[in-house]
């Protein structure tokens, strides 16, 4: 939780006008991944249970899923780097390696959305050709 605090060198009102905006976006954003999450997640265990490999469109949707999830976590952490101040960016703020972190994560092939989502989309329209990546 951001908290509302006044900055050091300003009297007056609290300094997070936009705070609940950011927070309450950070929350959505965050809740929408989390259900990508579970769809992906319910698609991996199931099939080997009924003794299936995951097809090559339920792959792609999943790596897609992942891209977007990604996206979604990135925006999260962005909303409440934004809502938290810029004190948020100092080096010993737990937010700040968060948003290290997530940038590492996202920098990584199989969670790369352009590339997750180019694959799903030729692969549900059925197009010929070969696939930027091995899904």
């Amino acid at each position: 939780m951001v908290p509302d605090r006044h900055a050091g060198y300003v009297r007056g009102e609290p300094q997070f006008p936009r705070a609940p905006g950011h927070r309450r976006t950070g929350h959505v954003e965050e809740r929408r991944a989390e259900l990508l999450a579970h769809r992906s997640c319910r698609d991996i265990d199931k099939a080997p249970l009924r003794g299936e490999y995951l097809g090559t469109l339920a792959r792609a949707r999943v790596r897609n899923d992942v891209g977007h999830i990604v996206t979604l976590v990135q925006e999260a952490v962005d909303a409440l780097l934004k809502a938290a101040g810029s004190s948020s960016f100092m080096e010993t703020n737990t937010l700040a390696r968060i948003f290290q972190d997530v940038g590492v994560a996202g920098s990584h092939d199989h969670a790369t959305p352009g590339i997750a989502n180019d694959v799903y989309g030729k692969l549900l329209l059925g197009a010929d050709g070969p696939l930027p990546v091995h899904v």
